[in-house]
């Protein structure tokens, strides 16, 4: 059941990412919550600053790719919200 949240999880992730421009060299993470079957999936979402976003999956698990081009990282995180993960602000 965990594999499946996970590949849910990662999933979402890699279909929210692409390309953008981000001039900024700061990081800003967010925290979110993703539960499913009686299961729970901690994850944190970073933007690195330079148009890229890393995803740590509870355990370690290390996933980075391209923002979408014309999207932003806020904008990202809605998507990750839609799909029924709970967010830190």
């Amino acid at each position: 059941m965990k594999k499946i949240i996970l590949s849910i999880a990662m999933l979402t992730s890699v279909v929210l990412v692409s390309c953008s421009d981000n001039d900024e060299n700061n990081t800003t993470c967010r925290k979110c919550v993703f539960e499913r079957f009686d299961q729970t999936l901690n994850t944190e979402y970073c933007d690195n600053g330079d148009g890229t976003i890393t995803m740590t999956v509870e355990g370690g698990q290390t996933v980075t790719d391209e923002i979408p081009e014309g999207s932003s990282f806020e904008e990202v995180m809605k998507a990750v919200e839609a799909n029924g993960s709970t967010c830190d602000k």
